[in-house]
């Protein structure tokens, strides 16, 4: 299977990348921010929801355009812990800023303010098969 690479710039193009990162799983570690880049990037494993068999690929997401974060239920203290990710969603301010709330299992939520939609895709490896599957 070819690796995925996709770039939303609109509502539209970020519920396609929503969908493709849905179930995907990472440490707390791997949510970086760079502050004076203005960008953020997720380093997870991404599950494959658009094949047959059960496979997740390594991938990076960045977002652009950062204005600043905030975050729940991510203790600053314990870096290590596993998150999955269930989804994307933005809400406009002034268009065409807003948020893009990260949400995640176990009412883990990462709210980025950012001043227009610009976010990147791509996996970094091709897939490996998985016997762990969601269970939704």
């Amino acid at each position: 299977m070819a690796r995925l690479k996709l770039k939303a710039e609109k509502i539209s193009d970020l519920k396609v990348i929503a969908s493709a990162v849905q179930d995907s799983i990472l440490r707390t570690s791997d949510i970086k921010f760079f502050r004076g880049g203005r960008y953020m990037n997720f380093r997870l494993l991404r599950f494959l929801n658009e094949s047959d068999s059960s496979a997740r690929a390594q991938s990076a997401l960045r977002v652009d355009g950062v204005i600043s974060v905030r975050s729940r239920g991510i203790k600053k203290t314990d870096d290590n812990i596993m998150a999955v990710l269930l989804d994307v969603n933005f809400t406009k301010t002034q268009s065409p800023g807003g948020f893009i709330n990260f949400i995640f299992a176990n009412q883990i939520e990462i709210q980025v303010e950012v001043e227009c939609i610009d976010i990147l895709l791509a996996d970094l490896t091709n897939a490996k098969k998985t016997n762990k599957t969601p269970k939704h």
